[in-house]
């Protein structure tokens, strides 16, 4: 403690307070597992769901709002691995279609979409990279 003023600001540059490239990593991958998984559940369900509209017990509506929903979430998924702003806009719009869809349409699909539809848009955001960054 050679400094006369401890309380002082350092005077040199100072380095990130951000994590490692490790985590992000390890939330780009935990995001793509549960986006898989869910496109997963669409895929299985998807014929259950194309007879529970031609019976009447769902809208075409609620139907293509799900299925919307399924590929803004893949798209946003995909997009958090580049580290794009644009991954929550994305993951916003397929949380909002999960819930549109679950308006008129009460589905294990549509809630674990929409949860698995905020997460990845949180990450997407948490780990974004601003426009500065991009440019430099």
């Amino acid at each position: 403690m050679n400094d006369p003023n401890p309380y002082r600001a350092p005077s040199g540059r100072v380095g990130s307070t951000r994590t490692g490239v490790a985590s992000d990593v390890r939330w780009q991958a935990a995001t793509a597992v549960l986006a898989a998984l869910q496109s997963v559940l669409a895929a299985v369900y998807g014929y259950n769901s194309i007879e529970l509209l031609r019976q009447g017990d769902i809208s075409l509506v609620a139907l293509l709002s799900a299925m919307l929903a399924t590929a803004l979430l893949i798209a946003g998924a995909a997009l958090v691995w580049f580290r794009s702003r644009a991954s929550v806009y994305l993951c916003v719009l397929s949380a909002a279609g999960y819930a549109l869809a679950l308006l008129q349409w009460y589905a294990d699909l549509a809630l674990t979409g929409m949860a698995i539809a905020t997460a990845t848009g949180v990450v997407g955001f948490l780990i974004g990279r601003p426009t500065e960054e991009r440019r430099s």
